[in-house]
């Protein structure tokens, strides 16, 4: 009888956690929540390299015709974007670990400046 009742318990503590993951994923990247994604979308990474072809406004930038964009969670060179001291220019490479959003933009988790 003490079994069922702890595995009752125990499934009951499992499901009250799935139901406040959403809630968690949004305070881990708040700028993803903003743009209507959470954390749990987020799959499987890519790696991309190549060469900035235009610079957009708020840290976004343009490489083979896909707008990337950076975030206040992304890191560049090891440091989180906000703390960190870097120029996006035109004709300059990079290599970013990203994530593919649902509006066809990149996501960029690592940037490293070449």
């Amino acid at each position: 009888m003490m079994f069922v009742v702890k595995r009752a318990v125990t499934l009951v503590l499992f499901a009250s956690s799935l139901v406040a993951a959403p809630a968690v994923f949004s305070q881990e990247l708040p700028s993803l929540a903003r743009l209507g994604t959470g954390m749990d979308q987020l799959i499987t990474s890519e790696t991309h390299e190549g060469m900035i072809v235009e610079v957009h406004a708020n840290n976004q930038f343009s490489m083979r015709e896909k707008t990337y964009l950076i975030l206040k969670e992304t890191e560049v060179g090891g440091v989180p974007a906000e703390k960190a001291s870097f120029t996006l220019r035109k004709g300059q490479k990079v290599k970013a670990v990203v994530y593919r959003l649902k509006n066809k933009a990149y996501f960029v988790f690592d940037l490293t400046l070449e």
